[in-house]
């Protein structure tokens, strides 16, 4: 009896798992942006001086080809300031020529709740970047891509299969196709883009705040005690977006940027949020476009190399 329900059991299961299976292999054997940037890492490792942290805004905004220096942008969308202190401290090591690291702080950063310890990205920093996010011990598991995240792979098997939709991620791992943003969707037309909705995190969060400050000061301090060049950077944004900012926010982003830097002058700021961007510099309201990026990456590859 025992052994009939065992045998039930596995033939009931074995579709499932060789569903799993395929279901991995298939998104692991899939160009990304994170493939990508693993491969850069592990061909460029001996040799990179720059590495470029924080969340989409960073991830969009600055493009590694557009930089004299060796660089590496690791910045990805919803990567709070925890986890940019984790991929630093744990590939320091692997970066023996790394001198420089490039942070983000939008107006919306230290209010933007920090994400669990179960957060799904975790898998991708594990998988590969060989990087544990987890704050734990980890096990196979733990590298399984699909499983980390179904909805959003599945989604992204499906938009594969479209060849309008197969992006290219280039040597860096940057999205290089932009033609499916909102921006470009609509021809880039001023009366078009103005009429989108606009999505702004305006939400004041005193929890997120404590523990983002607590981060971010974490980040300053190993920099200083690694004697790495920090660079803050304010992103461009659209006028829309600008004027929509909580000027609660605002203020008291700008209070712990003043704060820090009066804690860790060596530091750098550029702030560019407000300035005179095209709208066919943008993805959307506060994400540039490839175009952008170039103009703005270049920028800051002038500030770096500044005496001052």
């Amino acid at each position: 009896m025992v052994k009939k329900y065992l045998i039930r059991t596995i033939l009931f299961l074995l579709p499932v798992v060789l569903i799993l299976g395929a279901l991995e292999l298939w998104v692991r054997n899939t160009p990304s942006s994170p493939k990508t940037i693993a491969s850069y890492l592990h061909n460029e490792s001996e040799n990179l001086e720059v590495l470029v942290l924080g969340a989409s805004q960073n991830q969009a905004a600055i493009h590694p080809e557009f930089m004299s220096r060796p660089t590496i942008n690791m910045a990805s969308g919803h990567q709070d300031y925890a986890e940019d202190l984790t991929l630093l401290s744990q590939l320091k090591e692997r970066l023996p020529k790394l001198n420089t690291v490039i942070l983000s702080m939008t107006f919306a950063h230290l209010d933007t709740p920090p994400n669990k310890q179960e957060f799904w990205k975790h898998a991708t920093f594990l998988y590969y970047y060989n990087v544990n996010a987890y704050g734990r011990k980890v096990y196979a598991k733990d590298k399984l891509l699909f499983l980390s995240n179904p909805s959003f792979y599945s989604n992204d098997i499906f938009t594969s299969l479209t060849p309008m939709n197969v992006q290219d991620f280039g040597d860096y791992g940057y999205f290089e196709n932009a033609i499916n943003s909102p921006f470009a969707k609509a021809n880039f037309d001023p009366q078009g883009i103005d009429d989108f909705p606009l999505s702004i995190f305006n939400r004041e969060n005193e929890d997120a705040v404590v523990q983002n400050t607590i981060a971010f000061k974490k980040i300053l301090a190993f920099c200083k005690e690694q004697q790495l060049k920090t660079l803050i950077v304010l992103t461009p944004v659209t006028k829309k977006h600008y004027d929509h900012r909580n000027p609660k926010m605002v203020a008291r982003r700008d209070a712990f940027l003043k704060e820090m830097m009066e804690l860790y002058p060596e530091a750098l700021i550029l702030d560019a949020e407000q300035s005179d961007y095209a709208l066919t510099d943008f993805n959307n309201h506060n994400h540039l476009s490839p175009q952008g990026a170039e103009r703005f990456t270049k920028e800051i590859d002038l500030q770096l190399q500044s005496p001052n």
